[in-house]
This record gives structure tokens, C-alpha cells and sequence, in this order.
């Protein structure tokens, strides 16, 4: 069995809402290929943009703080138009937020960014972070009751369970608070 949330849901969600903002040329840091979520959430990202009249770039980036930090300034720098990014991460996000700052790009009236997991970390930057929420602890929840029924040799109902998962507006976005 697995619990997971819905990756590719929520990088449609967190995309659309950039959109939805007005972004022109969105970037989509990806996060390393093959790994599943990040592969989802690219899925998300790709559908979101399809059929809009926008520019795209999508960026290979590992859920690391500095490399997302030295990706973003170079994709600024190189196309200065870019108005909006989608993490794969709330690490990535925070690098892409460093990068802005380090350019004085003013976030969120030139470069919005959305990113995703709701870790705590997406609260303590300056502005805080745009991020798609995963329930983790209710993941955790539903993931021990199934290690228990296995434990206990009991049916398990149901072999995907996919928690929801839900766009938290901050700073990092025109409509957050």
C-alpha cells in the first residue's frame, strides 16, 4: 500500500495560481529527474501551462538551497522578462527567493514564486513563501494504521491512498498576505 499526496494536483494548483496572478514567463524548477514527486509535479506544471500564451523554461534542479540559488540568478540574469517560478520544493523556492534578493528583484510586484511542501522553513523567509501544503502528519497517520493492520495480519482496503493537498497564499505571491 501507499499514501502519498497528489504531486501533480498541487504543481497544477500551485502553477495555475501564478497564472492566475498575471505571470507572462513562468521557469518550473523541477526537481532530479526520476524521482517520482518531482516527475509529478512537473506533469502538473506542464498541464497547468499548456495551451497558455506564455513562455516556459524548466530548469533541472535537486531539492537543494544553493544549486536553486545559482539556477535562479543565472535564469534572471539571463531572462530578465521571467515574472514567476515554480519550485518543486520549498528549498528550491527559498534558494529562487535568495537569488531575487541578491538581484534586487522585488518580490512579489516583479517575480512571484510558488513553492511546494509547507515546510516551516516557507514561513520564516522574508516574504514567506506561496507553497502547496501536503498534510504530512495525516500522511503519517493513515501510513502507521496500515503498518498496524500488517502487523496484525489484517485486510487492508485500499491499496493507493492519495492524501489532498491545498495552496497556502503568503508573501511570495501578489495575493498573499
Amino acid at each position: 500500500p501507499t499514501v502519498s499526496s497528489n504531486n501533480q494536483e498541487g504543481a497544477y494548483i500551485g502553477t495555475k495560481h501564478l497564472i492566475d496572478q498575471g505571470c507572462k514567463h513562468i521557469v518550473c524548477l523541477r526537481g532530479p529527474k526520476g524521482v517520482g514527486p518531482a516527475d509529478d509535479r512537473l506533469a502538473g506544471f506542464l498541464e497547468a501551462t499548456k495551451g497558455q500564451k506564455m513562455t516556459t523554461k524548466i530548469i533541472d534542479c535537486p531539492f537543494q538551497f544553493e544549486t536553486a540559488e545559482k539556477a535562479t540568478k543565472k535564469i534572471l540574469q539571463d531572462f530578465p522578462t521571467v515574472d514567476g517560478i515554480f519550485a518543486s520544493s520549498d528549498i528550491s523556492a527559498a534558494g529562487a527567493l535568495k537569488a531575487a534578493y541578491s538581484l534586487k528583484i522585488d518580490v512579489p510586484n516583479q517575480l512571484q514564486i510558488v513553492g511546494f511542501d509547507n515546510i516551516s522553513l516557507s514561513e520564516m523567509t522574508m516574504p514567506s513563501l506561496t507553497t502547496i501544503a501536503q498534510d504530512v502528519y495525516k500522511m503519517g497517520a493513515v501510513s502507521t494504521r496500515i503498518l498496524i493492520k500488517m502487523i496484525e495480519n489484517l485486510p487492508i482496503e485500499q491499496k493507493a491512498i492519495e492524501i489532498p493537498v491545498e495552496l497556502i497564499k503568503r508573501g511570495t505571491t501578489r495575493s498573499g498576505s
